[in-house]
């Protein structure tokens, strides 16, 4: 069943789904899980590869499998929402980049892309995800990593996980 809503109402909740969908991917690269709860209903449930559950039990297998990766960029590309009142439907793509450990030693890339279908409700005027399935549609893995120490950036910033990345120390600076 439809609702009837106001294309500035329309609006703002397509731009509320996004922006959860964009905070998801920093919480997850920065492994930021006070802000990976924000983007999930408490109840959901997610689906993703190995992994079928309560998003509790997903938060805490995510902890143990990334915990040893040393950087991880997920990139969002086209996001397709369809609103019907307060439940949408959402088909967001993705691409995934991680550095991860080789058991002997050493480092290897692996790329990832897919598609996020979530199920996201709006409950109390906020929108979460509330059912996400995600969708692999082909990953890569190259035998080592790249060295910063050799690349053309010299020594620039790099990004790190919470709270050392340079994100945090602007997001305290702005509460200040």
């Amino acid at each position: 069943m439809s609702t009837l809503v106001t294309p500035i109402e329309e609006a703002i909740d397509r731009e509320a789904i996004r922006d959860c969908l964009h905070h998801l991917s920093r919480a997850v690269d920065r492994r930021d899980f006070e802000l990976l709860a924000k983007c999930y209903w408490p109840d959901a449930r997610e689906e993703h590869g190995a992994f079928n559950g309560a998003v509790s039990d997903f938060f805490v297998w995510l902890d143990v499998r990334t915990r040893d990766w040393d950087r991880t960029m997920f990139s969002l590309s086209q996001i397709i929402i369809d609103l019907d009142g307060d439940v949408a439907a959402v088909e967001t793509y993705f691409n995934g980049y991680r550095k991860r450990p080789k058991p002997q030693g050493g480092w290897f890339d692996e790329f990832v892309s897919g598609r996020y279908v979530d199920k996201m409700t709006k409950r109390q005027g906020q929108w979460r995800i509330q059912q996400r399935v995600v969708v692999f549609e082909w990953f890569r893995q190259l035998p080592d990593s790249a060295d910063f120490a050799g690349s053309p950036f010299g020594d620039a910033k790099r990004g790190a996980r919470k709270p050392h990345d340079p994100l945090y120390a602007l997001l305290n600076g702005l509460a200040d």
